[in-house]
């Protein structure tokens, strides 16, 4: 039997750490009862009197760690020595227990562990001048340090060492769920390349979503979400107020209809034949461009209609992804390589559908809509090797037995997920069910003392969890470890004894960071913490966008002075001059409660608050008679 019960993090899965450390408990790794029982095992004596062949067992330690930095090693040992303990846990973390290293590293003053910490305060100050949410705070922090690692880090590799790629990096979450969407989009927008892998999201990605919209308009070119998003997606590229003009000139029926009216066609369903609008009839430029476009558009739609009737889906959708050079453009984009196995993925599923009983279009579409439906998402797509090109962003859990040059543990300061508790019914393998007692006389209700019992021994067995899964975040690094999170300021201001933090402090803790600043060392610690300001990751924001603008305008002024294509410098121009014409709505509260309403109707009506929207008078109406 192999394990380590440090590492048992699957809790969620029903795992039992006490299955495994009652064998770990049983067997000695003392060195004579080892010389002993290897003796029993190859002599032909057999085994001595009284002792069964199931007691004859050793316990191997593997206490060397073949794969990390003493840089790393030192401040897993230093933390969890002071944290971890039989009763939150399993083990106690003791000599025994603690990493030796084991492999050979050129010294680097630079592979000393950070801990990089926001404080609650200085992101409460500058919360109403950056609207950052706390994830974006703490995906910039995560950014800037980046930057520098990219500029200036080096790691080992085959006896030498070289520059950091952005495949050495990878951001490990406790919860992917509203965390892995902020960073990749944060890392992206600082000019990082990132990706995350999740279970989910797969159908909602663009270049999935645009395909399968046009899928669904070859089906059925009547449905108005689909033809819209197709017209507004990559395959058509007609903006928001094309398409408005389109259905301006139509308001009467469906959209379909006004685009074929639009482009030229006499009725629903006929294939645009015209040719464009004379200059008699008052239309600009413009307006004939957008009806060639559309009628080309609408004319390769009705072909490809045509071709659904013989052709399979994964031919079908090579046939139009040729026809628009889709692979291109989307490789274009920012993760263009993660898009394209998105992409790459659906041929596959479309190639496995036609394997099966049912063929077809129709089939193929009604499949993923039930998919879609029943919330059954495949999650994008796997890239093939290490990551190479990108920052790879993924769960604690998915990350174990794995290992990465450089790892960044980030939501340290995120709270301790406690729903289990609070249920009505809580459950124990050991003691059972608890309920509350409900008293219908009185009408109270009130937890019992087994239910009690219950709650804070799952409270406690769910914080040994937290304390395994930290501990595995903790060990996936080879070379540098930088953990990130968010924390109020007292707490960096906590006296350090560097003794072993008390059971009541370790089971009150809230989060991670409760847990790793006052286990460290207070005079010479192996993990340097780093307070970070808001104002300097605002500053680095804007030097980011201050250093795009400066690229944009190169490039209209080289293209101004190469002069080679009017149509396009044209186009360039107009996308990069282009500004959001609801500029003020975005800073706009989305959602509001109704006891926010309230409050906000009688300020309104004080003349001390803003106005919600603006009020029509009211005209009394006078009846007739």
């Amino acid at each position: 039997m192999v394990g380590d019960v440090k590492q048992s993090i699957y809790r969620f899965r029903q795992a039992e750490p006490g299955l495994f450390l009652a064998k770990y408990e049983s067997y000695s790794s003392d060195a004579a009862e080892v010389e002993n029982a290897v003796a029993f095992r190859t002599s032909g004596e057999g085994v001595p009197v009284g002792v069964e062949m199931g007691d004859v067992g050793v316990r191997i330690d593997l206490r060397q760690n073949f794969r990390s930095r003493s840089e790393v090693l030192s401040p897993v040992n230093e933390v969890f020595r002071r944290i971890m303990r039989p009763e939150l846990g399993g083990i106690d973390y003791d000599e025994a227990a603690s990493l030796q290293a084991g492999a050979l590293y050129p010294e680097s003053a630079a592979a000393k562990a950070e801990l990089c910490i926001l404080t609650q305060e200085d992101w409460e100050a500058w919360e109403k001048e950056c609207r950052w949410t706390k994830p974006e705070a703490e995906a910039h922090m995560v950014a800037a340090r980046i930057h520098d690692l990219l500029t200036d880090g080096l790691v080992w590799e085959n006896g030498e060492m070289r520059a950091v790629q952005p495949g050495d990096i990878v951001i490990l979450l406790r919860t992917m769920s509203g965390w892995s969407e902020t960073f990749v989009r944060v890392l992206q927008d600082e000019g990082i390349p990132a990706r995350a892998q999740s279970r989910e999201g797969y159908f909602g990605t663009m270049e999935v979503e645009t395909l399968l919209s046009y899928l669904k308009v070859l089906d059925n070119p009547t449905q108005e979400i689909p033809l819209a998003a197709a017209l507004h997606g990559m395959l058509g590229g007609f903006s928001s107020e094309e398409m408005a003009q389109i259905r301006t000139a139509s308001p009467e029926g469906g959209f379909y209809q006004a685009c074929v009216t639009y482009a030229g066609g006499k009725a629903a369903g006929s294939v645009p034949i015209t040719e464009e609008p004379s200059d008699g009839d008052g239309s600009t430029e413009k307006d004939r461009q957008l009806h060639a476009r559309l009628r080309d558009f609408l004319t390769r739609m009705e072909k490809n209609r045509e071709k659904t009737a013989y052709m399979p889906v994964h031919e079908l959708l090579w046939s139009v992804m040729a026809e628009h050079d889709y692979l291109n453009r989307i490789r274009a984009l920012p993760g263009g390589e993660q898009r394209l196995a998105n992409v790459q993925m659906l041929l596959a599923k479309a190639q496995d559908y036609e394997k099966i009983s049912y063929h077809g279009l129709f089939h193929f579409v009604r499949y993923i809509e039930r998919m879609q439906k029943y919330q059954m998402d495949f999650g994008e797509a796997a890239l093939p090797g290490k990551g190479g090109d990108a920052v790879q962003i993924m769960s604690i859990h998915h990350s174990k037995g794995l290992e990465f040059p450089i790892v960044f543990v980030s939501g340290m300061g995120k709270a301790f997920n406690r729903q289990e508790s609070r249920d009505k019914l809580v459950l124990h393998s050991r003691w059972g069910a608890g309920l509350d007692y409900v008293d219908t006389e009185r009408r109270l209700r009130r937890p019992t003392l087994l239910k009690q019992l219950i709650r804070r021994q799952n409270r406690l067995d769910s914080l040994g969890e937290e304390l395994r899964i930290l501990y595995v975040a903790m060990t996936r690094a080879k070379e540098k470890l930088i953990l990130t999170g968010m924390a109020e300021e007292k707490l960096l201001e906590t006296e350090r004894k560097g003794e072993r933090l008390s059971f009541s402090r370790i089971a009150g803790a809230g989060c991670c960071l409760q847990w790793i600043l006052p286990a460290l060392n207070p005079s010479d610690s192996a993990l340097t913490v780093h307070p970070v300001s808001m104002e300097s990751l605002v500053r680095g924001a804007v030097a980011g966008q201050v250093s795009k603008a400066l690229s944009r305008e190169e490039l209209e002024l080289q293209l101004h002075q190469e002069n080679t294509d009017s149509m396009l410098d044209r186009e360039v121009d107009a996308r990069l001059s282009w500004e959001y014409p609801w500029k003020n709505r975005t800073a706009a509260k989305q959602k509001y409660s109704v006891t926010e309403l309230k409050k906000l109707r009688k300020l309104e009506e004080s003349d001390a608050g803003d106005e919600l929207s603006q009020q029509a008078d009211i005209i009394p109406l006078v009846p007739q008679f």
